[in-house]
């Protein structure tokens, strides 16, 4: 997976702020969002292992390199196997 961090979309800080009415159901609604990247990080990271794997097999495109080289740029690198 990603070793690259990703902040959570709320902060602690903002979850206790004053301005917040109900802080526990704020951080519940962080807690989703979070859930929703670890699943979006993971599916990302199965296509880079897929494309590396077709590349692997010889069956590569220009296009997949820059695929390869925007993921890695993002944080995401093929898994050693």
């Amino acid at each position: 997976m990603s070793t690259t961090p990703r902040p959570p979309l709320l902060s602690d800080e903002a979850i206790h702020s004053p301005e917040l009415i109900i802080p526990l159901s704020t951080k519940m609604v962080r807690d989703v969002y979070e859930a929703a990247r670890a699943k979006d990080a993971q599916l990302i990271q199965q296509l880079v292992d897929a494309i590396q794997q077709i590349a692997d097999e010889g069956h590569w495109t220009p296009d997949m390199h820059e695929l390869l080289n925007a993921a890695a740029a993002a944080g995401f690198n093929p898994y050693e196997t």
